[in-house]
């Protein structure tokens, strides 16, 4: 049994249409996630002047399979340091990776905040909101498609 399809054309513009309106919404709802893991890692960073968490960045790029990808990450070349002779990369990942005793400006820090300040940072906060930005890319997904 066949199925005869008029206006093909119009058909496959409309489907076309509803998967880059789906693509576009969860492409969208990723960069939010990214960002909100970036905010959620500098506030869970370790403090001393506060270079470390102003060098955590969303950067935007096309993976191996040239889609739309969003990395969460250290600018290793920010600035550091009381006076900025230093670079954030000279101790980033020691920073992240090892356990360690917080500073004094971190113990200030963790004090008001609902977060643990200190290692993995980067790792707990992506980890925090995994959930919630995979809500928010399915509802977007269904969103595109028209549910």
């Amino acid at each position: 049994m066949g199925v005869l399809v008029r206006n093909a054309g119009a058909l496959i513009q409309a489907l076309q249409n509803v998967a880059e309106r789906a693509s576009r919404g969860a492409r969208e709802a990723l960069e939010r996630g990214a960002h909100k893991i970036a905010e959620r890692a500098a506030e869970q960073a370790p403090r001393k002047y506060g270079n470390l968490e102003d060098a955590i960045v969303v950067e935007k790029f096309r993976d191996e399979r040239h889609r739309v990808a969003f990395r969460v990450g250290i600018d290793r070349d920010h600035a550091a340091g009381k006076d900025g002779t230093k670079k954030v990369g000279d101790y980033a990942e020691i920073r992240h990776e090892t356990d360690y005793e917080l500073g004094e400006e971190s113990k200030r820090k963790q004090a008001a905040s609902r977060y643990r300040v200190g290692n993995k940072y980067l790792e707990r906060a992506a980890e925090d909101l995994e959930d919630e930005i995979r809500f928010d890319v399915e509802a977007n997904l269904l969103k595109g498609i028209g549910h």
